[in-house]
């Protein structure tokens, strides 16, 4: 059924507007509602038709309404609509067209257009209107400054270019804090940056005292300035973005059972639940946002944490359909049933962001109306927003879907929620006068498609296959001679014989023939071109002037040839794979270099490009230091020439995402260079593959005289995240392979107790005050009297793998900064003290406890919430 389901769109606006689906009954015969293009009888060269899953797109050549569908009220609703939320059309009876398909499109003319445009546009409002106009793309955003400094408030609306409104802006006191777009369930933020991204406003108008029923949400209460910033950032970085991420075709897919929202980061954690149901190997990224309610760059935000969390993962092909160009076969609508109250009812349907094939169940509720008995309900609980679908009986047609019931004024509501569909018997009302004067070339036997019995069905299937199949160029139905069409009347002309090409004279008129194919020239205007064009050619060719002679190459010549890449060093390359975990080859105009000389007596590698102007310096450290107290080296960060006038406010961006089995964190930290210019540059720090060790990572860039552009941070922690793309892809392998261990029930694989959990920190605690080696100043206020010593309470994060080695090491604030000392003391003594012996088994991956030390007492225990990962 999915392969004759096609997707009706209007192509004279852009990007192509969606109107409803409907199916093929015949070769060239589309059945979909009346409603959704009763404005196409006298523009059929308007439509398109897309079989997602053919990959395949026809034209209209013809479009007829049922001959009782109303198409004054109809249009008379549709100037009514205003754009309010929810607002659906109501479903007017005898809801059917059929169209005759085309193979071809036809080329849509200027003219034409733009009188459909004019007949398709709704009255201009114009009470309470200040202001209004055309605009196109991103200038509603310069509208809105206008406004703005202009210090106005009221309601902006934008139109599309039919004078429907498509979203909504409250504008008050330097603020925009409602903002309506799309659907109610996008919150006004998430709505004004989906508008910067999507731009599909063609005009606006503005109303000072304009009112709107805005849905229940928080307002927005940054500045009006500030977010019109952010929603710029969002769409210049999504392209970045969704080339990461396999463009905007690419489809995800779940890769676990289950997923629990929680334990996303805080900017995603909101909408995580929503993605994780989307993501079903069928939707695109590009329409991701629409189904989950957020905007595109939020979306593409939370896949890619996702991805490195390794739940979700890209299909391993380019679309789940097989796109083969062949539609079909036709679906045999089955007219010959008897349908009751209550019956079993299904309906299918695609899917009109994904093209995902839905099956639907519930029940008959009997006719609509006395007087138009095939105008039918059911209670199958269709989305509001489907049209055009299949109702059957038993997986057979029988009906095509409409849209909730309108219940008219003074008729009795049913007791349950009810939809309205027409029955396929519907076709043969519409009158065969009116429908061959429309179609021009059809006769009245086979004017309305197969309504076919489940009897004619079987003949038909009885039909010798080995008949070869000759199909008519006009309808695409199967004949078995060639003549006048069984279907259509055309009459198929049968192929020219086969020229003889033993002879000359053969080989000459083949020649002839090819030649005529690809220009479309009679045999007449073959022959004159011939006697023009090859005297012409004659005498160019001996006009010409002899060719210069060949000059050897002289020693001292070379040849340009293309600028070899930079190569990488080994032992730059060595240290990035076996310490970093890094790809052996770097990535596309970047190498490696070793830096050790500039970071002695640390180890180090750099990865650096020309043409992304880059320069990353990775140091490895011995321990756990640049992972565990990461804002240490922000004051003054290593290999960089620059000042950092104040620590509180130097930090302009920072975050954390998944390296291979650990965490890359990142700050970007502002400062002012030698020529008091403004420098940014990149701290960050991830652990190694080598238990124990981590690296600092300092990203600059490769050449200050870039003029105005900055330093792209960002960029610098994607490269490292894209170095890094194996070891994060074995660290999510490792964490989705099932349990080898055979005896899943023994005395091993059980949770360790409370018991077991205090004897092993207890022993953790040994370990660390064995190793622990207080500054002096402590030592010496230790000796103190205890009413005269100075207090300190350091507490530390600890989270070990099962084979005791340190995998989180994080401090919480401290009271005083010269505590931090004592901290840094505390830290080195947990590095030395690991790995640890005798982890307890629990079936998170890390065990984490708290290290208290208070004086020179050290406490393990049990931290206050536990949050696992």
């Amino acid at each position: 059924m999915a392969n004759a389901i096609g997707f009706v769109y209007d192509r004279t606006v852009s990007p192509p507007k969606f109107l409803a689906q409907g199916f093929l009954i015949s070769k060239s015969r589309f059945v979909t509602t009346a409603g959704n293009v009763f404005h196409y009888p006298d523009a059929p060269w308007a439509l398109s038709i897309y079989f997602p899953h053919a990959d395949i797109t026809m034209g209209v050549k013809t479009l007829s309404l049922h001959n009782d569908f109303d198409k004054v009220q109809a249009r008379s609703q549709y100037l009514q609509q205003n754009g309010y939320p929810g607002e659906m059309l109501p479903v007017l009876p005898n809801d059917m067209a059929l169209l005759v398909v085309d193979s071809m499109l036809p080329e849509l003319q200027a003219e034409k257009v733009a009188e459909l445009t004019r007949a398709m546009s709704i009255p201009f409002k114009k009470d309470g209107v200040e202001s209004s106009g055309n605009i196109h793309g991103k200038e509603f955003l310069q509208v809105i400054n206008t406004l703005l400094e202009q210090k106005r408030s009221g309601l902006l609306t934008l139109i599309d270019t039919h004078n429907i409104p498509v979203a909504r802006l409250l504008l008050a006191e330097g603020t925009i804090p409602l903002v309506y777009y799309r659907q109610p369930e996008l919150l006004p933020a998430y709505a004004f940056f989906e508008l910067v991204i999507k731009q599909p406003a063609h005009g606006f108008t503005f109303e000072p005292e304009g009112q709107f029923p805005w849905p229940d949400a928080v307002p927005i209460s940054a500045p009006a300035d500030r977010l019109v910033w952010e929603g710029m950032r969002r769409a210049n970085e999504l392209s970045s973005v969704y080339a990461q991420l396999g463009g905007k075709d690419a489809r995800y897919q779940r890769v676990v059972q289950s997923y629990d929202p929680a334990s996303s980061s805080e900017e995603i954690r909101w909408m995580a639940g929503r993605l994780w149901e989307a993501m079903d190997g069928f939707l695109t990224l590009e329409n991701l946002a629409e189904r989950v309610a957020s905007d595109s760059y939020t979306v593409l935000v939370a896949v890619r944490e996702l991805v490195n969390r390794g739940v979700c993962s890209q299909i391993n092909r380019k679309t789940p359909f097989h796109c083969n160009g062949t539609v079909g076969p036709p679906l045999t609508s089955h007219t010959d049933f008897e349908v009751n109250n209550w019956d079993n009812l299904q309906c299918f349907y695609l899917d009109p962001l994904s093209g995902k094939p839905i099956w639907l169940q519930g029940n008959y509720f009997g006719s609509a109306s006395a007087a138009q008995p095939k105008n039918m309900l059911h209670t199958i609980v269709v989305p509001a927003d489907i049209t055009g679908a299949l109702v059957c009986k038993d997986y057979k047609l029988i009906g095509l879907h409409s849209g909730p019931q309108s219940v008219k004024a003074g008729q009795a509501a049913p007791p349950v929620k009810c939809y309205q569909f027409m029955w396929m018997g519907a076709l043969l009302d519409m009158s065969s006068k009116k429908l061959r004067t429309s179609t021009e070339a059809e006769d009245a036997e086979g004017g309305l498609g197969t309504l076919r019995s489940k009897l004619d069905a079987e003949v038909v299937a009885a039909a010798s296959p080995d008949v070869d199949r000759i199909v008519c160029p006009v309808c695409f139905s199967s004949n078995a001679t060639y003549g006048a069409c069984s279907s259509c009347g055309h009459i198929i002309d049968a192929p020219p014989a086969e020229i003889d090409t033993t002879s000359v004279k053969g080989k000459a008129s083949k020649a002839v023939k090819v030649m005529q194919k690809k220009t479309g020239l009679t045999k007449k205007q073959l022959i004159i071109a011939g006697a023009v064009l090859l005297p012409l050619f004659l005498i160019t060719l001996m006009s010409m002037p002899k060719p210069p002679a060949v000059v050897p190459p002289t020693p001292g010549t070379t040849t340009s040839v293309m600028p070899e890449q930079h190569p990488s060093a080994e032992k730059a390359t060595a240290l990035a794979v076996k310490s970093a975990g890094f790809k052996v080859l770097a990535i596309p105009e970047f190498w490696y270099e070793d830096t050790s000389e500039i970071s002695k007596p640390n180890d180090s590698f750099g990865v650096y490009s020309e043409r992304a102007n880059q320069k990353i310096i990775c140091t490895e450290f011995a321990d756990l230091s640049p992972v565990s107290n990461l804002s240490a080296f922000i004051g003054k960060p290593p290999y960089v020439e620059m000042v950092i006038e104040d620590m509180r406010d130097c930090v302009v961006d920072q975050g954390k995402q998944v390296l291979g089995d650990g965490t890359l964190s990142w700050m970007v930290v502002k400062g002012k260079a030698k020529d008091d210019k403004s420098k940014s540059v990149l701290v960050a720090s991830f652990p190694s593959i080598i238990a124990g060790k981590s690296f600092l990572v300092i990203g600059q860039s490769l050449k200050d005289d870039t003029g105005n552009q900055s330093y792209d941070a960002k960029g610098a922690v994607n490269i490292i995240d894209q170095l890094a793309s194996e070891r994060t892809q074995q660290a999510n392998n490792k964490n989705s392979e099932p349990d080898d261990d055979p005896d899943i029930d023994d005395e091993n694989s059980k949770e360790a107790s409370d018991v077991e959990l205090k004897a092993f920190y207890a022993k953790v605690k040994e370990a660390i005050k064995e190793k622990l080696v207080l500054p002096d100043f402590a030592q010496e206020e230790m000796k103190k009297e205890k009413s005269k010593r100075k207090k300190w309470k350091i507490r530390l994060t600890v989270g070990v793998d099962s084979d005791g080695n340190v995998k989180r090491l994080e401090k919480q604030a401290l009271e005083e900064e010269e505590h931090e000392k004592i901290s840094s003391a505390l830290q080195r003594a947990v590095s030395a003290a690991a790995p640890f012996k005798d982890v307890p088994h629990i079936k998170k991956p890390e065990l984490i406890f708290l290290v208290k030390l208070s004086g020179d007492k050290v406490k393990v225990e049990v931290p206050e919430s536990d949050s696992g990962l």
